[in-house]
């Protein structure tokens, strides 16, 4: 059967800045030169090189939404790891350094640790499949992000925005929460890197062009925490970003009885339909 893939993207509409033109351009310039943090190194994707991957390794999940997270989360530095034990980041040369640095701080240590690109955190490798080794594989990390953020998608009934879904499953990507990870700032941040990312995308040639918005209904957030097991996120409070399980989620736990009233039944998260890419909107007011 098809695996199921996520919404098309969609863009806001573009903020209208009281500027000339010529400054107008200039500014899109900078953001394009900006998307690269000023301490990236040899580790940094460009991001014609992150679209690539992206196409290649990534085969559910819209390019943009793609590189908004990992501009969230690493600024495209694939050998990123960042220690939730002690709240430290770290940005070694080579993949060798990352691996023996990784290797030290989750199996020596035993500390939680946010790894590379989309930054898997190391208490999820088991159920991913990988190793911290393959963590600092663009490839593998992007495969991974992917397929979370597939199972993390629940899609909305025919004919309703897909929009608030997306926010979900990018929330769910963050804390394994369809709330948490909008509360504490994370698709905020996200939907922010998409206002930098997208324009740049679009004047590189490496997203395909927008389709038109489906007429936008009022969508109840639905309330579907993940079963206690699941919740694995030492990061969640701290605000970082985090990767959850591949493996198909599970059933989510009974909607609380304080939400049951105001919210419908809740269901599990189900891909959207075949043939689509999911993907987030930029947003016009981003907090």
């Amino acid at each position: 059967m098809e695996e199921p893939a996520f919404p098309t993207y969609r863009p806001a509409r573009p903020r209208p800045l009281p500027l000339p033109q010529i400054w107008t351009t200039s500014l899109l310039a900078l953001a394009t030169t900006i998307l690269v943090p000023l301490t990236a190194g040899a580790a940094t994707l460009s991001l014609s090189t992150f679209t690539e991957d992206a196409k290649g390794c990534a085969q559910h999940v819209a390019v943009e939404t793609l590189a908004a997270v990992a501009h969230t989360e690493s600024g495209f530095d694939v050998l990123t790891l960042h220690d939730n034990s002690t709240g430290r980041t770290y940005h070694p040369a080579t993949r060798e350094d990352a691996i023996a640095l990784g290797v030290e701080l989750v199996t020596v240590s035993r500390h939680s640790v946010d790894l590379g690109l989309m930054q898997i955190n190391s208490g999820n490798l088991p159920r991913l499949g990988l190793s911290v080794a393959d963590t600092f594989d663009p490839c593998l990390n992007l495969s991974a992000a992917d397929r979370v953020l597939v199972d993390g998608y629940a899609a909305p009934a025919s004919g309703r925005d897909t929009q608030p879904a997306v926010q979900q499953a990018l929330s769910r990507y963050n804390t394994g929460d369809p709330v948490r990870g909008v509360a504490n700032g994370y698709v905020g941040r996200v939907q922010a890197s998409a206002e930098l990312v997208v324009p740049a995308l679009r004047v590189k040639g490496d997203a395909p062009p927008a389709q038109p918005a489906t007429p936008a209904d009022d969508v109840a957030v639905l309330a579907q925490p993940l079963p206690p097991s699941w919740d694995v996120y030492a990061r969640a409070k701290a605000g970082h970003g985090q990767v959850f399980g591949a493996s198909p989620v599970p059933s989510p736990a009974a909607v609380p009885a304080a939400l049951s009233a105001a919210l419908p039944a809740p269901s599990a998260p189900a891909g959207p339909a075949p043939g689509q890419r999911l993907s987030i909107e930029a947003q016009n007011d981003v907090r």
